[in-house]
C-alpha cells in the first residue's frame, strides 16, 4: 500500500474517532483528504429490497458503495472501526415523512431489522476544471442547504449528448478530487519538477550522451551494446 493511500486510511479513521467522541458535529466537506464521503439512509428490512431495487435501477443519482447487514452497525469495507451509529456528525430521524429528531448519535434507535445504505455524495468529487486552471464559480462557493452540501448543475440542450457527458466526465475526474485534497500529491510533483526542470533535463541529456559514447566505443558487428557491468551487478545482489 502506497504512503498517499496509508496517510487517507489514517485521516478517516482520525475523523471518525473526532465524530465519536462529540468533538465535530458539523458537516463534512474538506474532511479526510484521500477518502470518499457518503450520504447514508438506515431502513428496516421490510422496505430495504425495494430501496435497493431503486438504487439500483438510479446508479447516477444514487451509487450504492456499501450495505450493512441487518442489525449490524459495522461497515467494514469501508472501515474497520467504522460504526454507523455513532460515526457520522449528525443524524436525522424521520417518522411519518417528517423530521422528529436530530441527534449526534442513534443508538438509542437502533434495532435488530434495520439496514444501512452508504451511497456516494457530491462532497466525494469536487475538484477538476479547477486543477486545469478553470474557474468555477459554483465550485469556488459551495452553497448549502440546511446542514446539506449541493451543486446544482444546469443541463442544456446547447451541446449534443457527446459533448454534455464528456463534461460530466471532466467535472468527475478532476472536480470531485478538489474538495477532498485529492490531488495534493499530483501538485507536489508537478511543482517539485516544474522547479527542477533544469536540473532534470541536464541530468537527462548526460545520461543520453553518455549511454551514446558507451555504445560508440563498444559497438561490434551483431552486439552494439556495451558489455554487462559483472561488477556492479555483483555488487548490487549484495
Amino acid at each position: 500500500m502506497s504512503a498517499a493511500a496509508d496517510r487517507a486510511i489514517e485521516a478517516g479513521a482520525r475523523e471518525r474517532r473526532r465524530i465519536r467522541a462529540r468533538e465535530f458535529c458539523g458537516p463534512t466537506a474538506g474532511l479526510a483528504a484521500g477518502n470518499v464521503q457518503a450520504n447514508l439512509v438506515i431502513l428496516p428490512m421490510a422496505l430495504a429490497h425495494d430501496f435497493l431495487r431503486f438504487a439500483q435501477a438510479n446508479p447516477k443519482p444514487c451509487p450504492v458503495l456499501a450495505v450493512s447487514e441487518p442489525g449490524d452497525p459495522r461497515l467494514p469495507s469501508l472501515g474497520e472501526d467504522l460504526d454507523i451509529r455513532t460515526d457520522v456528525p449528525r443524524y436525522r430521524v424521520w417518522r411519518d415523512g417528517e423530521v422528529v429528531e436530530e441527534p449526534t448519535d442513534i443508538m438509542s434507535h437502533w434495532r435488530d431489522d434495520l439496514v444501512a445504505f452508504v451511497l456516494g455524495c457530491s462532497f466525494s468529487f469536487e475538484e477538476a476544471l479547477i486543477a486545469e486552471g478553470l474557474p468555477i464559480r459554483h465550485i469556488e462557493r459551495i452553497y448549502r442547504i440546511g446542514e446539506f452540501g449541493a451543486h446544482l448543475i444546469l443541463a442544456n440542450d446547447w451541446a449534443d449528448w457527446a459533448q454534455t457527458k464528456r463534461s460530466y466526465e471532466l467535472i468527475a475526474r478532476y472536480v470531485m478530487p478538489h474538495f477532498n485534497n485529492g490531488f495534493a500529491t499530483r501538485r507536489a510533483v508537478y511543482d517539485f519538477n516544474l522547479k527542477n526542470r533544469e536540473v532534470q533535463l541536464a541530468a537527462l541529456e548526460e545520461g543520453i550522451r553518455t549511454t551514446n559514447e558507451q555504445h560508440q566505443q563498444h559497438r561490434v558487428v551483431g552486439n552494439p551494446l556495451p558489455p554487462a557491468d559483472t561488477e556492479a551487478k555483483s555488487r548490487a545482489k549484495k
